[in-house]
C-alpha cells in the first residue's frame, strides 16, 4: 500500500469515528489529524506538480530540438516530432491524471475536516446554551 492510500484510508477512518462522535475534544484530535493528512497531500501536490512542469519543458525543449535539426518543412518537423515524443507526452498525461487525483482526495478531505469544524462549533454552542440554562 502507497503512502497515498494509506494516509487515504486513515482519513476514511477518521472521518467515519466523526460522524459517530459527539466529544469536543475528541473531534478536535481527528480534525487535527486529518489536516496533518491535508497537508501531506499539498506536499506530494506540489512534488508531482514540479515534476509535471520539468516534464513539459523537457517535451518542449525536445521538440525544438527536432523541429530545428529537421531538413525540410517545419509543418512536418512538427507532425514527426509529435510522434517521436509520444512516450515524453505519455508521461505528462500521467503526472496530470495523478496530480489530478491529489488534488480530488486533498479537497475532499479538507472539505470533510470543514464540515467537522462545523460540528466541533455546533456542540460548543449546544454546550454553552446548556450550560447558560442551567444557571
Amino acid at each position: 500500500m502507497t503512502p497515498e492510500q494509506t494516509n487515504a484510508k486513515r482519513a476514511k477512518q477518521l472521518i467515519e469515528s466523526c460522524r459517530h462522535c459527539d466529544e469536543i475534544a475528541r473531534l478536535i484530535d481527528h480534525n487535527l489529524e486529518l489536516a496533518q493528512i491535508v497537508v501531506y497531500f499539498a506536499t506530494i501536490e506540489g512534488k508531482v506538480n514540479a515534476d509535471l512542469i520539468a516534464a513539459k519543458e523537457a517535451y518542449k525543449q525536445a521538440e525544438a530540438a527536432k523541429v530545428t535539426a529537421y531538413d525540410g518543412s517545419v509543418a512536418k518537423a512538427e507532425r514527426e516530432a509529435i510522434i517521436d515524443l509520444s512516450d515524453q507526452r505519455d508521461t505528462i498525461a500521467k503526472y496530470e491524471g495523478y496530480l489530478g487525483q491529489l488534488q480530488l482526495q486533498r479537497r475532499t478531505i479538507a472539505a470533510y475536516s470543514d464540515a467537522v469544524k462545523q460540528k466541533i462549533a455546533h456542540l460548543r454552542g449546544e454546550w454553552e446554551l446548556t450550560k447558560f440554562q442551567g444557571r
